[in-house]
C-alpha cells in the first residue's frame, strides 16, 4: 500500500478491481450475506459482518478507520431478483 493510501489519499480503485476480480468465488462464498471490508489494493478481506454497523464496530476495534478499506456486500450469484 502506497504512503498516499495510508494519508487518505485517493486509493487506485482500477488495482483494487483487478486484484479483487482474481480472487476466486470460493474464497468468498463464507462471506455471502455479508459485509465485507477489503485492503484498499483489494487483495484480502480484513473484516466481515452481517451489517455494516458491526463491520464498522470490528474495523475501529481493529485499527482500521473507513478510508483504509472498500466495503462491499456479497451477494449470492444464485439468487436472481428478476422475474
Amino acid at each position: 500500500m502506497s504512503d498516499k493510501n495510508q494519508q487518505g489519499g485517493i486509493p487506485d480503485l482500477s488495482r483494487f478491481l483487478a486484484n479483487r476480480d482474481l480472487i476466486p468465488w470460493e474464497k468468498l462464498q463464507p462471506y455471502v450475506g455479508q459485509y465485507v471490508a477489503w485492503t484498499l489494493d483489494g487483495t484480502r478481506i480484513v473484516a466481515s459482518a452481517p451489517d455494516r454497523e458491526t463491520l464498522g464496530l470490528k474495523l475501529q476495534q481493529a485499527g482500521f478507520n473507513s478510508s483504509q478499506v472498500v466495503h462491499e456486500y456479497v451477494d449470492n450469484p444464485e439468487l436472481s431478483f428478476h422475474g
